[in-house]
């Protein structure tokens, strides 16, 4: 049986502008990107995943975008962009040992955005710790 034994405040900056919360759930919280996104004319391609990225040298940026992604499993068209031109993407089929015939796509970006939780891949390659205040009372 669960017994609440401590009560800790949810907001614990003394002088935050909003001194409450409001929780989603996840899919809440996708739902409303994914409607933002599609007005902006941009799609989300599923499933993909990211296999690798890195920080290209200006020399070698297509247009100022310095990011080079390596996604894998995408087996269609990303879509397009905001200004509705193509996106810049260019496709390669490889293989390797762990997964034979796995379709790779090279994507170039100007911004990373790590939104993959407490065990973050993207912090880590960045070589970012995780600091900040824990509690033990969960």
């Amino acid at each position: 049986m669960l017994k609440r034994t401590y009560r800790s405040r949810n907001v614990r900056v003394p002088n935050a502008r909003y001194p409450f919360e409001v929780t989603l759930h996840q899919g809440a919280i996708e739902n409303i990107f994914l409607d933002s996104m599609s007005m902006r004319g941009l799609l989300v391609d599923r499933p993909t995943t990211v296999h690798d990225w890195k920080i290209l040298p200006a020399t070698q940026a297509q247009n100022d975008y310095r990011i080079e992604v390596t996604l894998c499993g995408l087996t269609t068209a990303v879509g397009t962009n905001s200004d509705q031109s193509q996106s810049k993407i260019t496709s390669s089929s490889t293989t390797t040992g762990e997964n034979e015939n796995r379709k790779e796509t090279i994507i170039h970006a100007k911004y990373v955005i790590g939104c993959d939780g407490a065990h973050s891949w993207v912090r880590k390659k960045l070589g970012f710790n995780m600091i900040g205040e824990q509690t033990g009372k969960f």
